[in-house]
């Protein structure tokens, strides 16, 4: 990767993130099209389940919560 220093140099200093970021998504685009349809559901909904089940356990925790400050 020769060309990666040359992009440092022009580029604002937090752009090594940024350029990870990108072939990170790139990486993962590149995997999504190699598997089948069942697999990328799977891991689709896997990836969208896990913030929402975090969501709401942090809700439910702030009903309990109130319910134990009313008892």
């Amino acid at each position: 990767m020769s060309d990666t220093p040359q992009l440092r140099r022009g580029a604002p200093a937090g752009s090594g993130l940024w350029l990870s970021i990108k072939k990170v998504i790139s990486q993962v685009q590149d995997w999504f099209v190699v598997q089948s349809t069942g697999a990328k559901v799977a891991v689709t909904f896997i990836a969208l389940m896990i913030p929402l089940t975090g969501i709401y356990s942090i809700t439910l925790l702030q009903k309990q919560a109130a319910l134990a400050d009313e008892v």
